[in-house]
């Protein structure tokens, strides 16, 4: 019994470095923080196979709640929240198991609380949370330790690919603003490389070469 155990554990722990694995390839595919947000929580699901998957975004000290994965096996959202509320309070990861509580007043004909599981993780940036990654079942004992380690890396890897496309579109905002500006000009402007190869021209520029091509990638004639 042991041994099938210790084999169980270890072939857990195989498939998630290659869930991983893949998933951080997915991940870093995204171009667009809406692909980003509606995309990885199905990929977590269908990859690690939790029952619900769910990301959130903070502002201050209030949760929204961007994309869940697994809408049939999640609890209703007052639940789900309560381990991400919690990481926002304490800044650090959240794993719950058992009866949890979402009133606020005392329950009425003795009632008990509904059981859950629930791993909740910070996605940082700049030292502050940025959001929370988190998965959810309802039943007691659903997650191992090795669920929260997956998740962590998960939620650095999800700021990763944040990063990346708040640069790209920043440059891409650049360009246009750069380009408003070279098109307003009344000066033809050039720039070309050291190939005499065209690497930038405005409006102006195009209209004052009628007879050569004048257009980006070009060769200008000397």
């Amino acid at each position: 019994i042991e041994n099938a155990q210790l084999y169980a554990t270890e072939r857990k722990r195989v498939n998630e470095l290659v869930a991983l694995n893949q998933l951080t390839r997915e991940i870093s595919q995204f171009a667009h923080f809406s692909e980003l947000y509606e995309n990885s929580p199905e990929l977590v699901q269908q990859r690690l196979g939790y029952p619900a998957v769910a990301l959130w975004l903070a502002d201050g000290d209030q949760l929204t709640l961007q994309h869940i994965s697994g809408q049939d096996q999640a609890p209703r959202h007052s639940l789900m929240k309560i381990g991400p509320n919690q990481v926002l309070i304490t800044q650090q990861p959240v794993q719950l198991s058992g009866p949890l509580e979402e009133r606020q007043t005392i329950r009425e004909n003795k009632g008990t609380p509904p059981i859950q599981s629930v791993i909740a993780v910070p996605i940082f940036r700049s030292n502050k949370i940025a959001g929370v990654l988190s998965i959810h079942a309802e039943q007691a004992r659903a997650f191992q330790e090795s669920d929260r380690v997956v998740l962590e890396t998960l939620a650095m890897q999800i700021e990763t690919a944040s990063e990346r496309i708040r640069l790209f579109e920043s440059s891409e905002q650049e360009k246009q603003r750069l380009a408003a500006v070279l098109n307003a000009a009344a000066d033809a402007i050039l720039l070309v490389d050291q190939d005499k190869r065209i690497q930038l021209v405005n409006i102006a520029g195009e209209r004052l070469f009628t007879d050569v091509n004048t257009r980006v990638g070009q060769i200008l004639p000397v």
